[in-house]
């Protein structure tokens, strides 16, 4: 079963990555080479992600909002 996941942070060769209910997972970089903040669907097996699939779509978007709202907090205490 296909599970989404977002990459988090990079440390070290490990992708600390989250699933859709907040559980927390480790992958190698070799596994999933994907930059910090990417989305992707992924079937775990045996704890590690097979069928990898890009989300750039969505990636694009969540990273236009975070945007957004970074700039709406800056002009607000202008």
């Amino acid at each position: 079963m296909k599970q989404k996941f977002s990459v988090d942070r990079i440390e070290d060769g490990i992708a600390v990555c989250y699933d859709e209910d907040s559980k927390k997972y480790e992958f190698s970089t070799d596994v999933v080479p994907l930059e910090r903040g990417s989305l992707f669907e992924a079937t775990l097996v045996d704890g590690v992600p097979t069928d990898i699939v890009y989300l750039e779509k969505e990636t694009k978007e969540k990273q236009k909002n975070l945007k957004h709202r970074l700039d709406i907090l800056f002009k607000r205490n202008k």
